[in-house]
């Protein structure tokens, strides 16, 4: 199983524990999953020497990993643009962090609900495959974060995501 698996089951396994009446706003639950993303690279750093060899890889895998230490480094500048080129590339994982990053503003940040609605967007494309981007979707029906407030819909995505 590869390292972003591994990043992705983690912080899914960690979200699972928080029980949903105790979630709070999407603000806590958007800063839980970045820490715990943040987290893996601060337990597996990357040296220099791998940086560097990631920065001259273009396979998005790699290109991946060099997002996640940017992101981790909280160099969202040059983290963001690399998660919107691989979710281009179809990453469902670039695609979720390119939303969460944008939700946060970690990347080019919204004005208004139009604008993050973009975000939440992305979110909800990524949710079907990935069960934090489901966590997240829920915690954000469940609050009307820039959508309508829908506890029903809440409700079916947190049982979606712990399945």
């Amino acid at each position: 199983m590869n390292r972003l698996k591994l990043i992705g089951l983690a912080i899914f396994a960690i979200l699972l524990t928080v029980v949903t009446a105790e979630a709070g706003s999407v603000q806590t639950t958007m800063h839980r999953i970045e820490q715990r993303y943040k987290e893996d690279y601060r337990l597996y750093p990357l040296s220099e020497d791998e940086v560097k060899k990631l920065q001259a890889d273009k396979d998005v895998t790699s290109q991946m990993k060099l997002a996640g230490y940017y992101f981790s480094k909280e160099q969202y500048d040059k983290s963001y643009p690399i998660y919107e080129k691989c979710a281009k590339e179809g990453d469902i994982h670039a695609l979720f962090m390119q939303g969460l990053s944008g939700l946060n503003w970690r990347g080019p940040k919204p004005r208004n609900d139009k604008e993050r609605l973009v975000y939440v967007k992305m979110i909800e494309e990524a949710a079907p495959y990935h069960p934090v981007a489901m966590y997240l979707l829920a915690a954000i029906a469940e609050e009307g974060y820039s959508v309508k407030r829908d506890k029903q819909l809440a409700e079916k995505l947190y049982a979606s995501a712990k399945k």
